[in-house]
């Protein structure tokens, strides 16, 4: 499961909320985008949803997560990214939760506190998230308590506070048009949590489509004032867990697509999906068919002589010295069958 947090803020606002859906076997991974949190500010200010889900398909690199389906879910701008990641790469995610996502609103855009600078103390990081300036992202007193050790940082010596995200980070949001296609070719269950107006919910789905519309399940957060996440966590924890367990008790929840059919029983499973078939790695390229079979071909099998020679410059390299062909013994064994 791969928790997104919203504009300003950073994994860890999904900390109480990973952490009980870890407690029923879930593995629970929750990053900071780019700009946010520990993660690096992008030095040309390259904040697209585009862009943050190239960053995000490293991490299912990196971590191998690429060998089976996993559940995105996304809050805000976490929402834009992950909807961009799956319409992207469509074999990698089973089950998309989509939480407080309004295409049309730039409150996910950029927050309004990220150009603070430096806060005196807490308590007036809890007023300025309460602050009626803050308008469509002003949260409640109860939120802001939660919010505010996750979207600020207190510097150690000297005590005061600030924000957590690069000052300059703005995500342009997509034409319109772009955005309904991307939004239309998700191949994956859909789940929207909000707590936003019924227009908001009918303009989502319009924009993406009947087919899609069709496969997504909408929940309300009754207690979300907008920030999920910190407003009601048991809500979207109770939601979340009902789709993702019931995700594993059966595999309609992950429906194989006409490509990967051959994954399942009898064909290859796991094996199948490398990052090359999967669209996360370009396949390589040759210039002729001598240099493929060179690179991709069977490796010949090394001979005790070849074995032997390679272990007799590991000793000369350690310092110690060449032993004959014949040595026998367990670590002699050891050794060459290790290099093998």
């Amino acid at each position: 499961v791969i928790l997104l947090h919203g504009v300003g803020e950073a994994g860890e606002a999904w900390a109480p909320i990973g952490a009980k859906l870890a407690e029923h076997g879930l593995r629970v991974l929750a990053p900071d985008l780019r700009g946010h949190g520990d993660s690096s500010w992008s030095s040309e200010r390259v904040y697209d949803a585009a862009s943050m889900a190239a960053d995000l398909k490293e991490v299912f690199l990196e971590l191998d997560l690429y060998k089976r389906r996993c559940a995105l879910v996304g809050a805000g701008l976490g929402a834009a990214v992950a909807a961009d990641f799956a319409a992207r790469f469509p074999r990698l995610v089973g089950l998309l939760a989509l939480v407080d996502y309004d295409p049309s609103a730039s409150s996910q855009a950029y927050c309004k506190v990220q150009g603070a600078g430096q806060v005196p103390n807490h308590r007036e990081c809890l007023q300025l998230l309460t602050s009626p300036l803050m308008r469509e992202q002003r949260r409640t007193p109860a939120a802001a308590e939660k919010a505010a050790g996750v979207i600020f940082r207190q510097d150690a010596l000297l005590g005061h506070w600030t924000p957590r995200m690069d000052p300059n980070f703005h995500m342009p949001g997509p034409p319109r048009a772009a955005l309904g296609r991307s939004l239309a070719s998700l191949r994956c269950k859909v789940l929207y949590l909000h707590a936003f107006e019924e227009s908001t919910v009918a303009a989502v789905e319009a924009m993406c489509g009947p087919e899609v519309a069709a496969n997504m399940s909408v929940a309300r957060m009754q207690k979300s004032s907008g920030f999920s996440v910190s407003d009601s966590p048991f809500e979207v924890y109770k939601v979340l867990k009902g789709a993702l367990l019931g995700t594993r008790a059966s595999s309609a929840v992950f429906p194989f697509t006409e490509e990967e059919e051959g994954e399942g029983e009898g064909g290859g499973g796991a094996r199948s999906r490398t990052p090359e078939s999967l669209g996360l790695k370009p396949l390589p390229q040759f210039d002729s068919l001598e240099e493929a079979f060179k690179a991709l071909g069977p490796r010949q099998i090394p001979t005790r002589e070849a074995i032997q020679q390679e272990l007799d410059k590991l000793r000369a390299e350690e310092g110690g010295p060449a032993s004959s062909e014949d040595e026998d013994g367990e670590d002699g064994r050891r050794r060459r069958t290790g290099l093998s």
